[in-house]
């Protein structure tokens, strides 16, 4: 029987060979009394027994002393400091053979050193420097006329009277250039109402800035105003609180911008007794701010409680919040259509792209067909068929003067 190698078997490994290291004995390995005697006399011990242990066993020894690839480390990092020192410290000579000591430059403004010392720009390239040059360049000095935010710790118009008047008027001067300008905008049209005789008046005695003439816009008003109203919350409400809380009301209502007209309406109503508001102008800012509670945040509960707080019985407004709850987009309409008052228009319209979307889907449920005159006469004055389409999103199609909203299957013959 033949007994042959087995499959994948390893060789037998070869026993070790002794090590050639002498034995460590103990009078070989130095004891904790050698190392005191060492220290005590001077050393002389210790390289007797450096000699004696064999070099494996050296470095333990010699764990105090300074490692020699560390000593060349720390050689190097010097000689590196050096050099620097020595590249700060070099000095030039210049054209005219004098020595000139070179300074450090750091290195995060050494790259617009050597773009100002480059030679041979380009015209574009200048230009580029130019504009940067002026983006991050000072600001000019303000006008004797700016002021800064009360809640950004400027205190001057708080405390001063005198500047809030001018102030005012100053608004009021760039209201009239404004409204002068764009004659076609909705704010001419509510000018009488915006502006009264008094602050007319106070417009007048106004001098005009030549020096730093700036493009008046909205924005720029109602940023003056805000600054004006900071500075009047810490003072006892009066006559001047009143017109200008109420001139920052309906610029803002008639553009939109709620950041401004919210707060002009909670002053007005928390301090409605010290300011001494007639029920007319209770009626004004109360309704505002229920058109604001329906159509923008769409908390009606808020809004039925503010009617019910302040106009119990302005009947069209009531109408107006239960056409919103029921969707009914005709009544809406109705109403929306009766307002002659330009700020509430304006509020009104900011639901308008609600109640358009739930005419079309009424009538995507109702309507295979209907006229287009037909259906324009339902529709808010200004809203044509075709804004429907492109605005609004009304898969319909025209056809002559019919509006096809939805196309009829066809009948299959047996």
């Amino acid at each position: 029987m033949f007994i042959g190698k087995r499959r994948g078997a390893q060789p037998p490994k070869k026993p070790k060979e002794p090590s050639e290291s002498p034995p460590i004995t103990s009078s070989s390995t130095p004891s904790s009394s050698d190392h005191s005697t060492a220290r005590g006399e001077g050393g002389g011990t210790t390289d007797k027994v450096l000699q004696s242990t064999p070099p494996e066993y050296k470095r333990t020894f010699r764990s105090k002393s300074k490692s020699p690839w560390k000593e060349k480390d720390r050689k190097s990092n010097s000689k590196d400091r050096n050099t620097n020192s020595k590249d700060r410290n070099t000095n030039s000579k210049d054209n005219n053979g004098n020595t000139k000591k070179k300074t450090y430059t750091p290195p995060h403004r050494l790259k617009q050193k050597q773009i100002k010392e480059s030679p041979g720009k380009s015209e574009e390239e200048l230009s580029i420097l130019a504009k940067r040059q002026a983006r991050f360049a000072t600001p000019p000095t303000p006008s004797k006329h700016e002021h800064g935010f009360v809640s950004r710790g400027e205190s001057y118009l708080q405390n001063n009277e005198e500047a809030q008047q001018e102030l005012f008027s100053e608004i009021i001067a760039d209201f009239i250039n404004y409204c002068n300008s764009n004659s076609t905008s909705v704010l001419q049209k509510e000018f009488n109402k915006v502006v009264t005789e008094n602050d007319m008046k106070s417009a007048e005695s106004v001098e005009k800035d030549t020096t730093t003439p700036q493009k008046i816009t909205i924005d720029s008003i109602l940023l003056q105003t805000r600054k004006l109203r900071e500075a009047l919350l810490y003072s006892t409400p009066n006559e001047f609180c009143k017109r200008v809380f109420f001139f920052s009301l309906r610029i803002a209502a008639i553009v939109g911008d709620f950041r401004t007209y919210i707060p002009s309406i909670l002053y007005l109503l928390e301090n409605r007794e010290e300011l001494q508001l007639s029920t007319d102008e209770i009626e004004e800012v109360a309704t505002l701010l229920i058109l604001h509670h329906i159509h923008k945040t769409e908390e009606i509960s808020k809004a039925v409680r503010l009617y019910f707080e302040y106009i119990p019985k302005k009947s069209m407004i009531f109408d107006m919040i239960r056409s919103w709850i029921d969707d009914d987009w005709y009544r809406w309409f109705r109403i929306y259509e009766l307002q002659s008052d330009s700020s509430m228009t304006s509020m009104m319209a900011m639901g308008l792209t609600r109640m358009i979307k739930l005419f079309i889907d009424q009538f995507n449920q109702t309507y295979y067909t209907i006229a287009k005159s037909e259906l324009e006469r339902l529709l808010p004055s200004g809203i044509k068929v075709d804004d429907l389409i492109e605005k609004y999103g009304a898969d319909w199609k025209l056809k002559d003067d019919m509006v096809i909203i939805r196309e009829r299957r066809a009948i299959r013959s047996q």
